[in-house]
């Protein structure tokens, strides 16, 4: 009979330093020593008495590049700039 296999996510950096996790399991916490590890590694554990592999995934960055930081600064600040030129422009021509 095959090994149960669990997908388990974790960071770029969990995988690299390791970390404890704790995850809801069958109606139960369950807390999770996971070591350095890389991605499709299988990692034994226990659930309940039964041993399962937990397969590590490893999630993408999604963090903004610093480039569209900066756009994004850049296009906050224009329309921030814009709105308040029409506000003036509006108040000018009311009187």
């Amino acid at each position: 009979m095959a090994m149960k296999q669990i997908p388990l996510t974790v960071t770029a950096e969990q995988a690299a330093t390791g970390t404890d996790l704790h995850v809801p399991f069958a109606g139960q916490t369950h807390t999770f020593r996971i070591p350095p590890c890389s991605e499709g590694d299988l990692i034994p554990a226990y659930v309940a008495g039964q041993e399962v592999r937990l397969r590590v995934i490893i999630v993408k960055d999604r963090s903004l590049s610093p480039r569209a930081q900066r756009f994004g600064r850049v296009l906050g600040i224009t329309a921030g700039v814009i709105g308040v030129v029409l506000v003036v422009v509006t108040l000018v021509t009311m009187n």
